[in-house]
């Protein structure tokens, strides 16, 4: 991986996390202590970050930068992820038994399953498990690290948890989506736990925006061949359409009212 590439991926990490370790960023892209300094030192000299104990953040213009960004696409992103996990909610039938995994879109399918009789669910994810407590699903956690920033267990005792059920239908959100790559994750320990949800489960759903569809996360998750069901909205590319349709995947699209758009 070229500098300029990996610098560009440390910046991603930091938008979504706010702050991130030095010894995490070692680990994530496989590289020396030595050549992450070398980084930090080209992206504290173009102003893009400061240094923290232990770790880095993203300087204020890059914070603001990204906080504005967010404030204007916010409300049809929120919109959309509820389009998004409304449709995947509906596959949800009387007496499965679904493993839901981490992130907002995965979180909105939670809220849509509520009321839905002789359910059980599997989740690693707080937010799940907040909105389900009081619910009459039938609900249990996956134990292990809780990750303080995602909000849900990673690692092994997390996957070695997952190992004990069988599912009927895993809910799995993505960092990118490619033909040729397969689905991918920016978390290397989300996506050994991704895997681990796959293996337990009779069909795997994938459930994204479509504006992850044709780009690719940091860490390989798994190959497409192990989706059985993607559900996005309705702003998917047609080559996507056409490439996912080819693989045997059945496409479901969550539809934009106009009067909502407007």
């Amino acid at each position: 991986m070229l500098a300029t590439e990996r610098q560009n991926k440390i910046m991603q990490l930091l938008r979504e996390n706010k702050i991130v370790k030095i010894a995490d960023i070692v680990e994530i892209f496989d590289v020396s202590y030595e050549t992450v300094r070398r980084d930090i030192k080209n992206l504290e000299k173009n102003k893009m970050i400061r240094r923290v104990y232990g770790g880095i953040l993203a300087n204020e213009e890059e914070e603001v930068k990204s906080t504005d960004e967010e404030v204007i696409s916010s409300d049809m992103d929120t919109y959309e992820k509820s389009l998004i996990g409304e449709k995947a909610a509906s596959l949800v039938e009387e007496g499965d038994t679904i493993l839901i995994g981490m992130g907002q879109t995965l979180w909105e399918v939670a809220k849509q399953i509520k009321n839905k009789r002789n359910i059980t669910v599997l989740t690693n994810s707080v937010y799940v498990i907040n909105e389900l407590i009081d619910s009459s699903v039938n609900l249990y956690i996956l134990g292990g690290h809780i990750n303080s920033r995602a909000r849900g267990a990673f690692g092994q005792v997390t996957c070695q948890s997952l190992k004990n059920y069988y599912v009927d239908k895993a809910f799995v959100g993505a960092g990118g989506v490619s033909l040729e790559g397969g689905v991918t994750d920016w978390n290397a320990e989300a996506t050994e736990l991704a895997v681990a949800m796959v293996e337990q489960a009779r069909q795997t759903i994938l459930v994204a925006q479509s504006r992850k569809f044709g780009k690719k996360a940091f860490s390989a998750t798994f190959d497409l061949n192990c989706v059985n069901i993607a559900v996005t909205d309705s702003d998917l590319p047609e080559e996507y359409v056409v490439g996912l349709r080819e693989r045997g995947i059945e496409l479901l699209l969550a539809e934009k009212t106009v009067d909502k758009m407007e």
